[in-house]
C-alpha cells in the first residue's frame, strides 16, 4: 500500500453514510464476483452503528474457491482496486481504494474460513457491547491522535485490545 504510506490516520465520529456507502460499492462488487459470492458483508468500525472509526469500509466477502479470486484482478483493476494477494493473511484476497474522503478494504475468504467467523463475531459483540466498542473506539481515538503518521506504532496499539475483544466475541457467539 504505498500510496497510502504518507496519509494521516484519522478516526471520526460515526457517519451513517458509512452504511449508504457500503451498500453502492457492494452492488459494484456483487456485479464483479457475481459468478463465485455466496455472502457480502459489511465489516469494520464503520459497519458499528456510533463507533469512532477510522473512515474506512471494510467489506468482507465469502467465495466458493478461493483460487478463483485471481482471475477477477483485472476487472478489480477496472474499478480501481489494488491487488495486494494475501496480505499477510493466508487464504484472504485483499484489494483496495481511496476515492476521495474515504477508502475500501475489501477482504475475500473461501466459504467457512475461520476468519469469516472471526470478522463477523467481532462485529456483532462490539454491537451488543457498547462498553467494549467505546473502550476500543477511545484507543483507536488516542492512538490516532498519538501516531498520526505511523499506522504501524498505530495497529500495534490496537493489537492486543483487539485479540482480547476477538475472543471475548468467540465465546459470546458460542453461548448465543
Amino acid at each position: 500500500m504505498d500510496s497510502e504510506k504518507n496519509r494521516i490516520i484519522e478516526v471520526v465520529n460515526y457517519n451513517a453514510n458509512w452504511k449508504s456507502e457500503y451498500k453502492k460499492e457492494t452492488k459494484r462488487l456483487k456485479f464483479i464476483f457475481q459468478p463465485i459470492a455466496s455472502s457480502i458483508h459489511h465489516i469494520g468500525s464503520t459497519s458499528i452503528p456510533g463507533m469512532l472509526a477510522k473512515p474506512t469500509i471494510d467489506i468482507l466477502i465469502e467465495v466458493s474457491k478461493i483460487d478463483k479470486v485471481d482471475t477477477f484482478n483485472e476487472l478489480m483493476k477496472e474499478a480501481e482496486y489494488q491487488i495486494e494477494g494475501e496480505y499477510g493473511i493466508k487464504g484472504r484476497r485483499y484489494f483496495w481504494k481511496f476515492p476521495g474522503n474515504h477508502k475500501y478494504h475489501i477482504h475475500v475468504f473461501e466459504k467457512n474460513d475461520k476468519n469469516i467467523i472471526r470478522y463477523l463475531a467481532f462485529k456483532a459483540y462490539l454491537i451488543q457491547n457498547k462498553k467494549r466498542a467505546k473502550e476500543y473506539g477511545d484507543l483507536k481515538k488516542y492512538l490516532a491522535d498519538k501516531y498520526p503518521h505511523s499506522i504501524k506504532k498505530y495497529m500495534d496499539g490496537k493489537n492486543d485490545l483487539i485479540k482480547k475483544i476477538e475472543k471475548e466475541a468467540l465465546r459470546w457467539q458460542s453461548k448465543n
